[in-house]
């Protein structure tokens, strides 16, 4: 217990002073971050593009063949929230992380003829909490994590914050990257 509130307190620190030194540089990715657009007003583009990155998000990396960051260039250009944007991509991730946790809990439940579970030495149920912040960021492995701990049977409930945490980081990390790179 002490070493997880020590990494905690690590990992804050760390982000706090990354983000000092970004101010202090005067690095800014967007002047404003909840954008100038007004969902009232909210035109047959703008629709399709979150719709178009939500549906992207729920694929599997696996699938993930095209690529949609024109689309999403395109929709950042219009003055879009890179906040909301992040968003919308991390709870399409999430959406698309649950399913493959479903496959395999299908799988568990109606393929496999033996009714053995794994120990509680098995990867996945040791360190459960921190094998779900790397799905997002490990492409085709992470498909595999999630299908395996659905197959595992892995508690997902105590895990959907370490893993939608990780969703929005990395959503975060690539909106922000387009966006910087448009100014």
């Amino acid at each position: 217990m002490k070493l997880r509130k020590e990494i905690v307190i690590v990992s804050l620190v760390l982000l706090l002073s990354v983000a000092i030194v970004f101010n202090l540089i005067g690095f800014d990715f967007h002047p404003n971050p909840l954008g100038d657009f007004n969902f009232i007003e909210m035109d047959g583009f703008i629709g399709f593009a979150l719709f178009v990155n939500f549906i992207y998000g729920i694929i599997p990396n696996t699938f993930q063949l095209l690529s949609i960051s024109g689309i999403t260039v395109r929709l950042l250009q219009t003055g879009f929230s890179p906040v909301i944007l992040g968003f919308v991509i991390a709870v399409g991730s999430l959406l698309g992380q649950l399913l493959l946790y479903g496959i395999g809990l299908f799988f568990y439940k109606y393929v496999r003829k033996k009714n053995k579970s794994a120990d509680a030495n098995h990867f996945l149920h040791k360190y459960h909490y921190l094998v779900f912040l790397i799905p997002s960021w490990t492409g085709s492995l992470g498909d595999l994590i999630m299908l395996i701990a659905g197959h595992e049977r892995i508690n997902l409930l105590k895990s959907l914050p370490f893993l939608f945490a990780s969703n929005l980081a990395f959503a975060y990390v690539n909106v922000f990257w387009i966006n910087a790179q448009l100014q």
